[in-house]
């Protein structure tokens, strides 16, 4: 009678254990369709973004075609000539001015007082400007030496990549003037670098030297000196790939270009070096 029992007991349990087996079975099934069906969505969802992204893309430069044209008239128009870009790095205070050169400043460069810059690039419009609230009407009242300015126009994508609550798009009416030309940027970072900017967006390396840089390309000068490019602050890292990836590209499309680093800090060795004696001697701890 026992061994009945036994027997009996024996028999569903093994009833049990194969539906348990089975459900565990039919669960695995379910998370590998599950899994599947979510690995299928996230490249259906890459996809999208990519497509979104190459939409986004294609009206920026078809926007470019449109405003970047007027550019046309810059190309060459420093051919043989020497430029000095001015950027806003510590090292600037260190700068001696160059005679006869041509002065293509960004930003707040126009603040240094020992030249007076040609043309100004400015594509950083802040709302909030940090208790420098005056920085972009004094930026829209310099004349400098009848200086012709650039401002840029970030795509709406790449300000909302961007995060940050305090930048916005250049107001329209600071470029209703006839010294004042747009140019479009690239609404993705380290794209390439536009070979013609008359019919190309401007690539954006993440700082408006790059853009200021572009422009300096296409008016084919014969020595370029870079000021106060010291790529010392928080986003040194990243700006130094941004300088790696132009020094390609000025190799391939400008490669008589001679290039002079003006007191350099993180670009020492970039390209050919100088320093002034005021910079050597009261910088010694400073970089």
């Amino acid at each position: 009678m026992f061994e009945k029992v036994v027997s009996y007991v024996d028999e569903k349990c093994d009833v049990v254990f194969n539906k348990i087996n089975a459900l565990k079975n039919f669960l695995k099934a379910t998370l590998e369709k599950q899994e599947k069906i979510y690995n299928n969505t996230q490249i259906l969802n890459d996809k999208i973004d990519l497509l979104t992204r190459e939409l986004y893309a294609l009206r920026t430069n078809i926007w470019a075609l449109s405003i970047n044209k007027h550019l046309e008239k810059f190309r060459n128009c420093l051919e043989g000539k020497t430029v000095v870009l001015v950027c806003t790095g510590p090292s600037l205070e260190y700068f001696e001015p160059i005679p006869e050169a041509v002065y293509v400043g960004v930003n707040t460069a126009y603040q240094f007082q020992k030249v007076k810059l040609d043309y100004l690039f400015v594509q950083d419009y802040m709302k909030n400007q940090l208790g420098k609230e005056n920085v972009n009407s004094e930026i829209n009242n310099y004349k400098g030496n009848n200086v012709v300015k650039f401002y840029g126009m970030l795509p709406t994508l790449r300000i909302n990549e961007i995060k940050a609550d305090n930048i916005l798009p250049l107001p329209q009416v600071y470029s209703n003037q006839d010294n004042v030309y747009q140019y479009v940027i690239e609404d993705k970072l380290h794209v390439d670098f536009a070979k013609d900017i008359s019919v190309m967006a401007f690539g954006d390396y993440g700082g408006t030297a790059f853009s200021a840089l572009q422009w300096i390309m296409f008016t084919n000068p014969k020595k370029l000196y870079l000021v106060g490019c010291d790529c010392s602050g928080a986003y040194k890292d990243f700006h130094l790939y941004s300088w790696v990836k132009f020094k390609e590209f000025v190799s391939h499309n400008n490669p008589d270009l001679e290039i002079i680093s003006v007191n350099p800090v993180s670009l020492k060795g970039f390209f050919k070096d100088i320093y002034t004696t005021d910079f050597i001697n009261n910088t010694k701890n400073k970089f």
